[in-house]
């Protein structure tokens, strides 16, 4: 006959490796979340330099393409016009470009590892 000591370190057994292996699964995905992040972070980084790279060489490219435009306008129209409407092309350029950037950064933000977070509700709502 068994002892009632027996069947509680049966229990106890079976308890430890159930934390056992909840605990190596929340490390898993913990690292999962580290490595999903770091990714995203990386991705982010490359992304912002490279756009900061585009802006340097697009506001030279701007600049001297405005300076033409407003050269050869003059013979057209009076310098105040041309200021007029070159100045409110670019405000106009400026405020699209602001809000498309802001809605890329917007939809980028979130850096929650959503996939590990996902993977440790599927084990632990069985």
């Amino acid at each position: 006959m068994a002892s009632p000591s027996f069947g509680k370190h049966i229990v106890d057994a079976i308890l430890a490796a159930v934390v056992g292996r909840a605990i190596a699964t929340i490390k898993t995905e913990v690292e999962y979340a580290k490595q999903e992040v770091t990714a995203k972070l990386k991705a982010l980084g490359v992304a912002a330099g490279l756009l900061v790279a585009a802006f340097g060489l697009f506001m030279v490219a701007f600049m001297l393409l405005l300076v033409a435009g407003f050269h050869a306008l003059t013979y057209l129209w009076p310098i105040w016009l041309v200021a007029c409407v070159l100045g409110g092309s670019v405000l106009l350029l400026g405020i699209i470009f602001a809000a498309v950037g802001s809605s890329k950064i917007k939809k980028n933000k979130d850096l929650m590892p959503e996939r590990a977070i996902n993977n440790i509700r599927a084990v632990f709502n069985k």
